[in-house]
């Protein structure tokens, strides 16, 4: 959301998000990672990927926009985290939830 332009709140989360990816390489075999943002609504930035140089470079592309609506993130029935589960590849499914809370 828009809120996360104050106190570089984009900017620590960016750095949280490439430093998880990029503990994870090389990546062990059966781990994937998916890449949403959320404001109003959720969106897909990359669906599950093995690729780090795909998941850094949508780490990148992160713009802001609109609220906070956390519901979405997880719940909506195309784009929220809980149901991009079904295009999982593996068994285990891990979110990893960035957030200013505002």
């Amino acid at each position: 959301s828009e809120s996360m332009a104050a106190d570089r709140g984009i900017a620590i989360a960016r750095t949280a998000a490439y430093e998880w990816v990029q503990t994870k390489t090389p990546r062990p075999i059966g781990e994937e990672v998916a890449i949403t943002t959320f404001s109003d609504n959720s969106v897909i930035e990359t669906d599950f990927s093995e690729d780090t140089q795909t998941l850094l470079g949508k780490i990148d592309s992160i713009r802001l926009r609109g609220g906070t609506n956390f519901d979405v993130a997880f719940l909506d029935p195309d784009t929220g985290a809980l149901s991009l589960f079904k295009n999982a590849l593996f068994n285990k499914k891990v979110v990893v939830f960035l957030t200013d809370g505002n």
